[in-house]
């Protein structure tokens, strides 16, 4: 398609958020845990590939949200993150929120659909 660009796509779903925990799926756009905290940190520890990545897409909702903000600091660029944090890297990858990637339904999902 694009010399030197990949088609390759990685699917992150996003870490632990607080109606994981209390089942209280009433909650309108939960943000994490501390554990989900930890797990989407972790995430930037581990995750492959970090240096080929232009685009990052992921939904608004707040845990979605968080959960690339803390996971990916070492690949979106500094915009995204404020001026004293010290988080992000000039020039790099580009955050792209698309509102057709929320839930569809206030139910809880009864399957994965990232499986």
């Amino acid at each position: 398609m694009f010399e030197g660009i990949s088609e390759h796509a990685t699917k992150v779903k996003h870490a632990e958020s607080e109606h994981n925990v209390t089942k209280d799926f009433t909650i309108r756009d939960p943000g994490l845990t501390p554990l989900g905290r930890q797990q989407s940190t972790k995430l930037s520890e581990t995750f492959p590939h970090s240096d080929n990545i232009g685009l990052i897409i992921t939904s608004p909702l707040r845990r979605t949200v968080e959960t690339t903000l803390l996971a990916f600091p070492q690949i979106l660029d500094k915009k995204y993150y404020s001026p004293d944090s010290g988080l992000g890297i000039k020039g790099r990858a580009e955050l792209l929120l698309k509102l057709d990637l929320q839930e569809r339904s206030a139910l809880p999902l009864k399957k994965n659909p990232y499986t």
